[in-house]
């Protein structure tokens, strides 16, 4: 079971710490496991398979039981259905409610809080300044902005802050495929899908560089997807190079002056 953890973890590129930290699980469960004196209890492993977007047969067994349907049951309101859902269902929506689609299942999305749209706001800006100061082609984008992730019709989501290099990628309804640069910011009710089912997401869709900002911890990890060195968690009082804009760094606590 631990060997199937493992995998879970490092196909994410994510460490124990991060998934302590998006499970509120201790840590020293994981080390315990790790060492085996002693395997997490079920209700800290549901909370694990949940984290991760899997059964707890999967967890044990690597295998789902047949006729078997999982769905993260997140905060954010995740629909449990049998059908799979396309982006007309998106745009079916009632007004004003925002709603991402993950492989065919819709996630309800709750309305942001105040220094949330700061972050926003000043990353877009600030983001947006440096790249036309360097006559750069690439474009950013806030929230609420379309990404279908694998270029198709199950998978369409809106990222806190999106920046897109390839202009053939940009249309009227959004960007078709992966941009370069991804921020989440994470609130109570999304720190399971930023740090699971996205990360996972954004890596196999092909994008660069997808940092998680999280509020609550005053901590930014930054997942270099292209080249790996630059992933590694930071303060909010520390500047954070960008990967893939190597003369911008990034102070958070600046912005939220």
């Amino acid at each position: 079971m631990y060997e199937i953890y493992c995998k879970l973890r490092n196909c994410r590129g994510l460490k124990d710490a991060d998934v302590a930290r998006g499970t509120r699980i201790t840590k020293s469960t994981f080390s315990d496991w790790k060492n085996g004196r002693s395997s997490p209890k079920d209700e800290k492993l549901l909370k694990i398979a949940d984290f991760f977007g899997v059964s707890l047969d999967y967890l044990r067994t690597g295998k789902e039981k047949e006729g078997e349907k999982y769905y993260i049951n997140d905060e954010t309101a995740a629909i449990a259905q049998e059908k799979l859902y396309t982006i007309e269902d998106i745009y079916a929506l009632p007004d004003g409610e925002r709603a991402e689609l993950i492989d065919g299942q819709i996630y309800y999305m709750a309305p942001p809080r105040r220094m949330h749209q700061k972050l926003v706001s000043e990353l877009t800006q600030l983001i947006g300044q440096y790249i036309k100061a360097k006559s750069g082609s690439c474009e950013v984008y806030p929230a609420p902005f379309a990404v279908f992730l694998n270029a198709d019709e199950n998978t369409y989501v809106e990222p806190d802050v999106s920046v897109i290099c390839d202009k053939s990628k940009l249309d009227d309804r959004g960007c078709n495929g992966a941009p370069d640069l991804v921020l989440e910011i994470v609130s109570p009710s999304t720190q399971r899908m930023d740090y699971g089912v996205k990360l996972f997401k954004y890596h196999s869709a092909g994008v660069r560089e997808y940092w998680i900002i999280n509020p609550m911890t005053n901590t930014v990890n930054v997942y270099d997807l292209e080249h790996e060195k630059g992933t590694g968690q930071h303060r909010f009082d520390s500047p954070i190079p960008v990967c893939i804009f190597p003369d911008l760094e990034i102070c958070i606590a600046e912005l939220l002056k």
